[in-house]
Parts: C-alpha cells; sequence; structure tokens
C-alpha cells in the first residue's frame, strides 16, 4: 500500500520528475513506519500534527498560521455542527475560503468505506457532511495517515 496512488502520481509529475532528496527522505521513513507496523501503535491525535507538518506541508506545501505565505492550511476548524480535523482553503482575511476538508483516522482505519465503531457513518461520509455545511466546498479528503482520498 502506498500512500500516493502511482498512476496518478506519474500523470501529475511525469516520468522525468525527480522527488527532492529532502522529501524522498521523509516518504522512505514515513512509508517505513507502515511498512514495519509501527505507525498502528500511534492514534490519530498522536500522528495528526506529524502528519500534518511532513506531508501536506513539507511535500504537498501548504502553508500553516506564521509562515511567510498566507495560511493554505487549518487544523481543527469548525464546519457545521463538527469539527473537521484539517481544511484545505485560503485563510487570509476579509475572505476566508474552505475548499476542502480533510477528515483524519488513525492507522488502525483500514476501511475509509466501512462505519465508524459506535457511529452510523463511515470517515467518508463524514467528511461529506462537513462539505454540504459549506458554502464553497470543491473536495473532499480522507486519510488513515496511510492512503489519502
Amino acid at each position: 500500500m502506498t500512500l500516493f496512488n502511482a498512476r496518478v502520481l506519474s500523470e501529475a509529475i511525469g516520468q522525468s520528475a525527480a522527488i527532492p532528496t529532502e522529501h524522498l527522505g521523509l516518504l522512505v521513513r514515513w512509508a517505513g513506519s507502515v511498512r514495519d507496523g509501527s505507525i498502528t501503535s500511534q492514534n490519530e491525535s498522536h500522528l495528526e500534527g506529524d502528519f500534518k507538518s511532513r506531508i501536506l506541508e513539507t511535500i504537498l506545501g501548504y502553508d500553516s498560521f506564521g509562515s511567510a505565505k498566507p495560511q493554505t492550511i487549518k487544523a481543527k476548524v469548525l464546519m457545521g455542527s463538527g469539527e473537521v480535523d484539517l481544511a484545505l482553503g485560503h485563510f487570509s482575511e476579509p475572505d476566508p475560503r474552505i475548499l476542502a476538508p480533510f477528515e483524519l483516522k488513525g492507522a488502525r482505519t483500514l476501511d475509509l468505506d466501512a462505519p465508524m465503531p459506535g457511529r452510523r457513518i463511515t470517515p467518508v461520509q463524514q467528511a461529506w457532511q462537513y462539505a454540504v455545511s459549506t458554502r464553497g466546498v470543491r473536495w473532499v479528503l480522507v486519510s488513515n495517515m496511510i492512503e489519502i482520498r
């Protein structure tokens, strides 16, 4: 299992694109924790910050509050009657816009399409509930920190 779909990644960056050495090392270490199972010993809240800073900010280039660029990622955002783990969008005043709620689950959540224990909805459905409650949302993202959908 890989964090990024190989076909989609190949189409997006082309065959000749090289992954920067710093990024490659980080991705190899993250993938190693998936392969050796150590990622599953961590719960969602233990990994959220690392996933946000390493994968979404360092690798994918989203910017948090306090960076030199406008903020494009924000943690723990109220959407509808709940709080999404991450939101991607434009968070500069006076017109902040959420483009995608990003719901995170722990690595022990192997099936993002299965109802969560104690609930009647799947992680994907949970993310959709956030999306439909907020004007301007264009995408929905869900991850168990092993795969991003």
